[in-house]
């Protein structure tokens, strides 16, 4: 039994007690021993069995993510990334959770630099026209649909008010035309009100004779063109703007 200690790369000393067995020439007996021995050839490494040091990959930003990964490797401080190191973008819309002030936007909607949708305004319009017979303030049925049309509208926009506007041709005296217009313009708004339920607050009618004639009065159309109701609503609407 011995134990062998390096002096260097090249020297070793080993100092050692042997035991002997006897045989039928000897006795048995022990000895001590010190050796020395000179190693040539490749020097001996004496192999350590302290674990290498382990350096971390860089990450600049501080973010969880290898540099080498990262795929924005500029992140703030304390933002919350996705797997390649960018800012998490919860509603696809574009713009960072961190800088996103409204965050269930739709990925379809255009936002602005908080994250928010824009809108943008623009008028809706509906024109109404119902003509009459000579001398006559009746609405024919045949008018009730573009009428019904009038009321939807005015269903879907709550803040519409209708002006219904009366005119007459030029047959007759002008004082007469004028209620006769006003009638035309009563009718068709009695419609919307009694048949459309529209509220009647929302309802206005005027007859203006034959003051605003539509076309000069040459032929049987021209007359016929002159002797009708109209109106036109408008509303101005919000809508968002999409992709």
């Amino acid at each position: 039994a011995g134990l062998k200690y390096y002096v260097g790369n090249n020297f070793t000393i080993r100092p050692a007690i042997n035991y002997y067995i006897p045989t039928e020439l000897d006795d048995d007996y022990a000895a001590a021993s010190l050796t020395f021995s000179y190693l040539t050839g490749k020097p001996y490494t004496a192999v350590s069995t302290k674990k290498a040091k382990v350096t971390p990959p860089g990450d600049a930003d501080n973010d969880g993510i290898a540099d080498l990964a990262d795929q924005c490797p500029a992140t703030p401080s304390g933002v919350l990334v996705n797997a390649n190191g960018c800012a998490k973008d919860s509603d696809n819309d574009g713009v960072a959770d961190y800088n996103d002030n409204c965050k269930d936007t739709g990925s379809n909607l255009e936002v602005d630099k908080t994250g928010c949708p824009i809108s943008i305004k623009k008028t809706v319009q509906i024109d109404l026209k119902v003509n009459f017979d000579t001398n006559s303030s009746v609405v024919k049925p045949q008018y009730y649909g573009e009428i019904k049309q009038v009321a939807d509208f005015m269903a879907k926009y709550k803040d519409t008010k209708v002006l219904i506007e009366g005119h007459t041709d030029t047959s007759g005296a002008a004082a007469y035309n004028k209620a006769l217009s006003q009638k035309r313009a009563d009718a068709v708004a009695q419609v919307l009100v009694s048949e459309m339920k529209v509220a009647a607050s929302r309802v206005g009618a005027i007859g203006y004779g034959e003051e605003r004639p539509l076309n000069v009065e040459r032929t049987t159309l021209d007359f016929q063109s002159n002797r009708r109701v109209i109106a036109k609503i408008s509303a101005t609407v919000e809508t968002l703007q999409t992709k």
